[in-house]
């Protein structure tokens, strides 16, 4: 079953001095290796964001990141019936905000039948019908 990667799982892998890079990094190389991962567009642009700014990587390096991430991993796009999903999620949830960027990950993985997420902030998506968390159990 295949395992959405959230962009904080990410951040982690790169960021050598977060208390959970290696986790991150053991998590993403088995996920890898194992062909278990996907990253969506969203993923990589909120990668870019956060490398060139929070940890002020330059262009070049966060650019080397992101195309390395593109490659080991399929990268999903969102489809027509993910703002679908989106929007009755939302109306669910009452969501607002910031967490929307959330919600749309989660319903561009759902678009694809995905169901497990890799992330550190598992509130974000509490609540979502279908959505599972993935821990790094085979």
């Amino acid at each position: 079953m295949l395992v959405g990667i959230d962009t904080n799982a990410l951040v982690y892998y790169i960021d050598k001095s977060s208390p959970y890079h290696k986790e991150a990094v053991r998590k993403i190389e088995y996920l890898a290796e194992n062909s278990l991962g996907v990253v969506t567009q969203q993923n990589i642009v909120e990668l870019m964001v956060v490398l060139t700014g929070k940890l002020g990587l330059n262009y070049s390096l966060s650019l080397e990141y992101a195309r390395t991430f593109s490659e080991v991993f399929p990268v999903l796009t969102p489809l027509e019936e993910t703002l679908e999903i989106l929007l009755q999620i939302v109306k669910e949830k009452n969501i607002k905000g910031i967490r929307l960027f959330d919600y749309y990950f989660a319903a561009t993985l759902l678009t694809y039948g995905i169901t497990r997420i890799y992330t550190y902030n598992r509130v974000d998506f509490r609540g979502i019908k279908n959505v599972s968390f993935w821990s790094g159990e085979k």
